[in-house]
Parts: C-alpha cells; sequence; structure tokens
C-alpha cells in the first residue's frame, strides 16, 4: 500500500515520529516534576499556612497587636520563596501540556491535507496517489488519537496544579487583605482615642463636680 512512498518519505515519517515520541516524553517528565514540586511545596507550607488561616479566621481589632503583626509578616514572607517555585514549576507544567497541544494540531492538520491530497488525486484518477495519500492520513489520525491521550491525561494534570496554585494564591491574599484591614483599624481607633482624650480632659475641667 505504500508503492508510491519513497524512501525520503519514510526516512522523513520515521525522524517526525520519533521526534514527537521524544517531545511527548520529555512533556510528560516535565508535568510530573511540577507535581512533584507542587506537593511537596505544599508539604513544606503547610504549618504555616494553617496558622495563617487561624490568624485570618479568628483574630479581632482588640486582637491585634504588633508582635501578632510580626508574626502574620513573618508567615506571608517564608510562603513567598516556596510559592514562587511553585509558580514556576507550574509554568513549565503549561509549556509541556501547550507543546503536545501543538503537535496534536499538527497531526490533525496533516491528517486534513492527506484527506485533501487523496480528493485532488481521486479527481484526477491517479490510484496509486490516492493510495498513498489515504494511508498516510490514516498515519497521521492514529498519531492524532494516540497524542489525544497525552494531551487529555496531562491537560487535567495541568488543570489540577493551576487550581491548586489560585487556591494558594487566594489565601496568601486573602490574608494580606485582613491584616491591611486590621492595622487600618488599629490606626483609626488610635486617632479617635487621641481625639476623644482633650475632650474627655476638658469635661473634667469644666464639669468637675
Amino acid at each position: 500500500s505504500l508503492d508510491s512512498e519513497t524512501v525520503a518519505d519514510r526516512t522523513q515519517k520515521i525522524l517526525q515520529n520519533l521526534t514527537s515520541a521524544i517531545s511527548e516524553k520529555n512533556s510528560d517528565r516535565q508535568v510530573s516534576e511540577a507535581q512533584l514540586i507542587c506537593e511537596t511545596t505544599m508539604q513544606q507550607m503547610q504549618t504555616n499556612l494553617l496558622l495563617l488561616e487561624a490568624l485570618v479566621a479568628s483574630v479581632e481589632r482588640e486582637e491585634f497587636t504588633s508582635e501578632l503583626m510580626n508574626l502574620w509578616d513573618l508567615l506571608i514572607s517564608e510562603i513567598q520563596e516556596p510559592l514562587t517555585e511553585m509558580r514556576q514549576a507550574v509554568g513549565s507544567a503549561i509549556s509541556a501540556q501547550l507543546r503536545i497541544q501543538w503537535q496534536y494540531n499538527q497531526a490533525e492538520s496533516q491528517a486534513n491535507q492527506w484527506q485533501q491530497r487523496a480528493l485532488i488525486a481521486l479527481q484526477r484518477g491517479d490510484e496509486n496517489l490516492v493510495r498513498h495519500a489515504w494511508v498516510r492520513k490514516q498515519i497521521e489520525l492514529d498519531k492524532v488519537a494516540e497524542v489525544k491521550i497525552d494531551l487529555d491525561d496531562q491537560t487535567v494534570r495541568v488543570e489540577t496544579l493551576n487550581r491548586n496554585l489560585l487556591a494558594l494564591e487566594s489565601k496568601i491574599t486573602e490574608s494580606k487583605s485582613k491584616k491591611e484591614i486590621l492595622k487600618m483599624q488599629v490606626h483609626f481607633a488610635k486617632v479617635q482615642d487621641q481625639i476623644n482624650c482633650p475632650f474627655s480632659q476638658m469635661n473634667n475641667i469644666f464639669f468637675r463636680p
């Protein structure tokens, strides 16, 4: 069925398949490494995250001392460095997923091109070329199906990584916002106390029994 396929065509196809297989393997390795980094990072940050969540959930203005504010800042600071590493790992996983997506799109495009060539050859009555184009189309469709399995798997894994990263960043943003709100409340309370103090002194002077 491949009588019309030249040696150069066969060599090119073998090289393309080999390159694609290597790329898919590297992409899978990158996503797996990203998963490991994220899992390790979350374990390292777990204690600090739990304490930070407890502060966000329970601390009120009356309890927000300078010592507690320093602890809050320290927890956020200690989380930032591993969070940066986690962002880089997720970025690497997304890049790997995009490479597989590109391979999938290329294989699908090649299958469509061979389909068009088969139709043109059929119109010209060139049976050999029709047969050759049809076989090549089927090869590309097989590749599309194979790459689709890897693409779907990596898409799910990358979406999970990205969702976990966004959830973590949301917790940190919430923590920073709560801390800033408490700082402002403490500041305004002090200002109000300073304003009320002179009025209290004046009342003692003018309305002393």
